[in-house]
Formats: C-alpha cells, structure tokens, sequence
C-alpha cells in the first residue's frame, strides 16, 4: 500500500524523508503538519532505517521491517496480556519471532473504580492519552501484550513468512461509541442522541458507563482540579467519540492491513441495548473506513463467549448479522471459551488463532487454510414438519464434538414459543431439526442461553464451533 510518513514541524519549513535508498520532500502546512507519500513498498525481513529531517532537526529510526500491520482495538478482553492467559507459560518460552513487531500503546488513565488523581487528569487530552514504542518481540514485551492480538500474529508470521506488526490501542469497558467519529455520531439520526447534553448522565450511555465514569471524575471535579472537555462534558474514555479522537485518529493516514475488535461487554447491558447494537458495530465500520481511506478494510471481530448475563444471546445474533449488512468482516465465533460468571475468560490463544485463520482465508486468500468461521448458516426451509438448515463454511463435513447429538436447538411455530428440538446431521451441510411439540415448525435456534451448559458442539470438520443463532426476526419476541 502507499506508504504515508507524517507528522508535525515548524509551519512553511521542508521537510526530507529517506527510506533506504528512496527521498521524498514536503512541507508543513498552515496547521503544523505534514505528510510525504512513498510508493508501495516491498515486503522485506532485512532490516532498513529511515531518517527525517527539517533545518538542522534530524530523526533517525532504525530496524525498520516492512509486513502486515493490524491494529487491536477494542476493551478488556482486547487488552488482556499474555502473562494472564492461560497457555502463557508455552507462549513465553523459547526463541521468539524476530519478524514480530509491537506497539503496545499504555492510556494515560484507566477505567477501574478509583479516582482520577491528577496525573490521570493531565492526560484525558486525545493527543497525549496513549504513549508508547514499538519493541521486538521478546519474553518481556510479549508478556504485557493483547493476548489475542499476540497469538494472531504469531499465527499470522509463521504461516506467511513476512514481518507483522500489531499496534494495541484497547481499553478496558470503552463502549462501541466512544469508538465512533463525533461527527458520525451527529450526523446519524440513530445516534446523534449520544451528544445530547453530558455524557455522565446522558441515558443513551449504559449504567456501567455512567457510574464507573462518575467514580473516576466526580471526586476531582468536586476537588477543584480541571478537567479537559467540552459541551457533552469532562474526556473521559467512555465518552462517545474520545477513544476514535485518542487511538485510531493520531494513526490516520497509517498503511495498516486490517482490524482486530473484541469489545461489546459494555453495550450488551439490556435486550434493547443488544438489538441496537448491530447499528451501531455498522456505524463503528463505516467511519473506519472512511477514516482510512478504505472501502474495504478488513475488520475482523469476536463475538461475544459465553457467560451468563441475560441479553448475551440477542447481542451475539445482531454481531452474527452484521456480516450480513457489510461486506469484509469476519467474526471469530467463542461460544465455547467463556466462563459463566467471569467477563475475562482467559482462554485467549483460540480466539487470536482464529482470527488469524479469517485473515488468512479471507484478505490473504492462503490456500489450504480453514477459514476458521465455523459452520455458517446459509438458510433454514421448513419442509413437513421440520426445518432443514444447510451451513456454508464446514470444511470437510458437520459433526458434533461428542459424536452425539445436536445439543440446544429449539423450535417455534408462528407463534412464537419455542420448544426443544433435536437434530440429526444429513449429509455434510445439512441439520435436519424437529420437534414434536411443534408440528409445524417455522423458526429454529441453536445455543439461544447466555451460558450453555453442557456446552455446545456442532462444529466444522477443524472442530471449530457453529455461531449460536436464530430464523426469527430479529428484534422481535420470536427472536
């Protein structure tokens, strides 16, 4: 991709960037910045250095590779190291991947339960909110690294044999529209109503959001200490628009490949909140890529593992039909890593490796890899008496983890209530399900709890599991 080197300098001033052999020249404009744009580069595991300079400044990076850079975003399970990850003792031992670049960006404040001490405070400006340097990969780095995004590139590199460069921008319990553009925000009849008056109090915003951000802000705002803000209150990283203005807009016009998003925890508080939410992942994709000049940025997510709170099941169905509403994207399904009453499980090296496996069977179009989706479904047709559900993405063949039956599938008629069901497998792509408390059925689920237990287990030949999900309208009572 051309390759886009900005910055800031004095205004009017030249400015020369070198890569390698290769000089380019600009010059900063009446707002302080510039950029100089360089050819597609080719990838390349020999290190190579580029220097900048403007009058007698002069900036000199070294050890620069280039490869496949992706950027990790989203809230604590993005952010979840792999020092607290199961599998890290075997993750941190032995020689590691020198082509494995990361950038893992600290906030300057958290989210926890405390007070913002002042300190905190002078950081809550987008542009001094993350520092951070790019490293090697190392037992040191590696360690305080996203887990998922970690073994998602170490998949990523040992496959395709290029440098990869992860860059982690989450933060724990940020909400999907403090992700969003403020300007996309007010200009969506859908979600203008996020800038309405004070963020604090603004009842578009979840409880969660609202109490956690009065527990770090109120006691220094009543202590007399400055807060930066604006007209829809103090910065803060649950505001609606603050973590696009911190993280992803300080990287635009960066050349990455793609996306990694884990996050919905915080807007999955109710039913309705879940329903919405499918607008609003939409929304958060749009602005992406328009930000980064990319119609078609991959944007690679996770969906929501099991847990026991009550809207889980409505909140994993609008992220399943995302992919139905943008082209692009992919979704790790992780009904089968979570804990019930636990939001952090720490089974992170299966969901990093399966969104490698999207990437590498989606963008990078690899042959010979699984796609990693699970089985997919394509659609349901009630055919006497049954409902007949053929799924796109099963490798070489449906099967159940235990060899035994189809566990979790309901059925409703056109009423609405849903009765269990069985299954049988047909074939390869076929399920077959029945219930005989529902003669004609018209509507079927699979996996609709919170927390399925025993757990689920139709998967794809790979032994990845099917996304839970249901033929009902979705946002309606059925559904």
């Amino acid at each position: 991709r051309p390759l886009v080197i900005h910055g800031t300098g004095p205004v009017g001033r030249s400015v020369e960037v070198a890569i390698g052999d290769d000089r380019r020249r600009g010059r900063v404009a009446d707002d302080g910045r510039w950029e100089v744009r360089f050819r597609p580069l080719d990838v390349s595991n020999a290190p190579t250095t580029m220097t900048v300079v403007c009058d007698d400044q002069r900036i000199e990076c070294t050890d620069i590779l280039v490869g496949e850079v992706w950027i990790c975003a989203g809230q604590s399970n993005m952010e979840w190291s792999v020092r607290r990850s199961s599998n890290a003792a075997a993750a941190l031992q032995g020689e590691m991947p020198a082509g494995v670049r990361l950038l893992d960006l600290q906030p300057g404040a958290w989210t926890g339960r405390a007070p913002y001490q002042s300190a905190q405070i002078e950081r809550l400006d987008p542009a001094r909110y993350f520092e951070g340097d790019w490293s090697v990969a190392g037992q040191d780095s590696v360690a305080e690294v996203t887990a998922v995004g970690w073994w998602f590139a170490a998949r990523l590199h040992a496959e395709l044999g290029v440098p990869v460069g992860i860059v982690d921008v989450a933060v724990g319990g940020t909400p999907t529209e403090a992700w969003i553009p403020r300007d996309a925000l007010a200009s969506s009849a859908d979600w203008s109503a996020f800038l309405r008056g004070s963020w604090m109090d603004n009842p578009r915003l979840t409880e969660f959001c609202m109490t956690r951000g009065t527990e770090n802000l109120i006691a220094p705002m009543r202590s007399g200490l400055t807060i930066p803000g604006d007209a829809i209150g103090p910065n803060h990283p649950f505001k609606p628009g603050f973590m696009w203005a911190a993280g992803i807009e300080p990287l635009l016009p960066y050349a990455c490949r793609g996306v990694l998003w884990y996050q919905g925890e915080s807007n999955a508080e109710t039913v309705d909140r879940s329903i919405e939410h499918r607008g609003l992942l939409a929304a958060l994709v749009d602005s992406w890529r328009e930000g980064f000049d990319d119609a078609r940025l991959p944007i690679l997510f996770v969906q929501l593992p099991a847990m026991d709170r009550p809207a889980w099941p409505v909140f994993r169905e609008g992220q399943r039909r995302v992919l139905e509403d943008r082209d692009g994207l992919g979704m790790a399904v992780t009904i089968d890593t979570g804990m019930r009453n636990d939001v952090h499980p720490p089974l992170k090296k299966p969901v990093g490796e399966r969104l490698a496996g999207l990437a590498l069977a989606g963008p990078y179009r690899v042959r010979g890899v699984a796609s990693a989706t699970g089985p997919r479904l394509e659609r349901a047709t009630a055919v006497r008496g049954e409902i007949r559900i053929t799924f796109d993405d099963v490798g070489r063949g449906l099967r159940t983890t235990d060899e035994g039956p189809v566990r979790h599938l309901e059925v409703a008629g056109e009423d609405g209530i849903w009765r269990p069901a069985v299954g049988e497998i047909d074939g390869g792509r076929t399920l077959r399900v029945s219930s005989a408390l529902v003669p004609d059925p018209a509507f079927v689920r699979y996996a609709w709890i919170p927390f399925p237990d025993p757990p689920v287990n139709l998967v794809d030949s790979e032994g990845v599991p099917a996304s839970p999900f249901t033929t009902a309208p979705f946002g309606t009572d059925a559904g």
